[in-house]
């Protein structure tokens, strides 16, 4: 069963459970990526070949596997999971109202900053994040102290009618794959549109 976490009733960055060695290409030059686009117009590339878990036609989850899961981890050793929403909740509240409310459920923040907004996008600011220790935000549960170090990387988008996207990869610390997951999950908020 997917674990969410939340800041109000939103903000969701779905936590995938993987296990599988299955091996996919994630930010390779020249493939053609697929679209998803939400009822509400929010848009955003993806890469061919990945996994999406359906839950909610106005967000996208996905994953680069579909098999495996594994009790008490939140992704697997070698794996990423990558969601992309953009919550109603935070509309028309400035970009530091919004981030104030997520970090109450993030980890660690270890890095922050605003970054040009990608050429073509409504995005008038585009804000790069990188968070770390327990995904879940949480140390003091029992079962949270059995989960391995984590570090999402996450990007917002805000267009100037206050609109907000939000995209986050999630994998392990440790993983020799960081590069390849962080180049994807940048290549997908650089393709990020959304309706004025």
């Amino acid at each position: 069963m997917p674990f969410t976490t939340r800041a109000g009733n939103s903000a969701y960055f779905l936590v995938l459970f993987l296990s599988t060695t299955h091996s996919v290409s994630y930010a390779a030059a020249g493939e053609k990526w697929q679209t998803f686009e939400s009822p509400a117009g929010f848009s955003i590339s993806y890469p061919p070949g990945w996994y999406r878990l359906h839950v909610s036609p106005a967000r996208l989850d996905i994953f680069d596997s579909r098999k495996g899961r594994e009790s008490g981890i939140i992704v697997s050793q070698g794996h990423v999971s990558i969601s992309a929403s953009e919550p109603a909740d935070l509309a028309n509240r400035s970009m530091g109202q919004a981030l104030g409310e997520i970090d109450q459920f993030a980890g660690k923040i270890v890095e922050r900053k605003s970054l040009p907004p990608p050429p073509g996008s409504n995005c008038g600011q585009f804000i790069r994040e990188v968070t770390g220790g327990s995904a879940y935000g949480d140390t003091t549960r029992d079962w949270a102290h059995h989960i391995p170090p984590q570090v999402q990387v996450k990007f917002y988008c805000r267009t100037s009618s206050g609109k907000l996207a939000i995209i986050g990869a999630l994998f392990w610390e440790s993983d020799s794959k960081r590069a390849a997951y962080e180049a994807t999950v940048k290549r997908m908020a650089e393709s990020i549109k959304m309706r004025p």
